[in-house]
């Protein structure tokens, strides 16, 4: 969880309302959970201080921001993370955890009845960040093992709200259905029609939505 940190952090198994799962493309609100619940800290304005929002305790300097994220656990075994605060602002409760500045998770005691787990197989044979898998290789390969499917096009540029990995990007189809984000190019060349990106669907998931860029921004 790269860009998660750092935060004070609730780790609980729950179950989220329907607004909360639709922010990671999840449903059923009657299906209990892992869910990684995060304030996120920020610094104090030299002049401002903390506008308004609490000071983190017992940390100089540091603000926390009280809008909730809930990172919830996909059927890949990845957590999707939303691009923007929780919708109903509901607050941290019982805080059991806290991320450093890398985003790194530490729990503050061990929760009861849980254990570490072993590597999934996407995660040991693919890179990734924060669960999205990068797909091409560096000569413009698919890995094997994943999948191209469809053929959508319109235009693409750089930047993702899911992904914090430096190749990734946002991908808009020329009947304007909606955003694809994250989406990986064969090769880093955004700006030119006819390049080929594979545009990822969830975390952890080995089937990429195939994209050609035939129009420029």
């Amino acid at each position: 969880m790269l860009h998660w940190g750092p935060a004070l952090v609730n780790v609980s198994v729950r179950r989220l309302d329907a607004s909360q799962l639709a922010e990671v493309g999840l449903r059923n609100p009657a299906l209990r959970r892992c869910v990684v619940s995060l304030a996120l800290e920020y610094r104090a304005d030299p002049s401002t201080g903390c506008d308004g929002g609490p000071p983190v305790p017992r940390r100089h300097g540091l603000c926390l921001n009280p809008e909730t994220y809930n990172c919830v656990i996909d059927r890949f075994g990845a957590y999707g993370c939303p691009s923007n605060a929780d919708t109903a602002h509901t607050l941290l409760r019982n805080k059991n955890a806290t991320t450093d500045k890398r985003g790194v998770l530490k729990l503050d005691v061990p929760l009861r009845g849980t254990h570490r787990t072993p590597l999934l197989a996407w995660q040991r044979r693919y890179p990734h960040t924060d669960g999205w898998i990068e797909p091409w290789t560096k000569t413009g390969t698919l890995r094997a093992g994943l999948r191209l499917t469809g053929n959508y096009r319109g235009s693409c540029f750089r930047g993702s709200y899911e992904a914090p990995a430096k190749t990734a990007g946002r991908c808009l189809p020329l009947d304007g259905t909606g955003i694809y984000d994250p989406c990986f190019p064969r090769r880093a060349r955004w700006g030119h029609r006819g390049t080929v990106v594979a545009c990822g669907s969830w975390p952890g998931g080995t089937t990429f939505g195939r994209f050609v860029i035939t129009k420029l921004r």
